[in-house]
């Protein structure tokens, strides 16, 4: 997890006060997270969206610290395959037709 994560999740509900949140994560770390990024979650209403990945977790135990919390969580289907995006970092592709072919064009917000 982002190292800011909370500060970042501040930032998000102070400016975009009437938005959905969602922290989407492969769940790794939930375990290890402070009491004061529960808190946040909390505070902002952020639900914690675990995608369903092929590992070991303890999702019951993931669950149960959220409820303590009183924070929502959701869990992603289980698929058969995963994908990667692909990224231009040098900015070398036309705008438009990028944002053209995105399947989340205009659909979402991704921080």
């Amino acid at each position: 997890m982002h190292s800011r994560l909370t500060e970042v999740m501040a930032l998000t509900c102070k400016h975009f006060p009437a938005s959905n949140i969602d922290l989407v994560t492969n769940g790794l770390l939930l375990a290890k997270m402070s009491e004061a990024f529960w808190e946040q979650c909390k505070g902002c209403a952020v639900r914690v969206a675990i995608s369903h990945y092929p590992i070991t977790l303890d999702y019951g135990n993931i669950k149960a610290t959220a409820k303590w919390y009183g924070v929502e969580t959701a869990y992603g289907k289980k698929s058969r395959g995963m994908y990667k995006w692909l990224l231009d970092i040098q900015g070398g592709q036309d705008i438009a037709e990028s944002y053209a072919c995105c399947f989340r064009a205009n659909q979402c917000t991704v921080l």
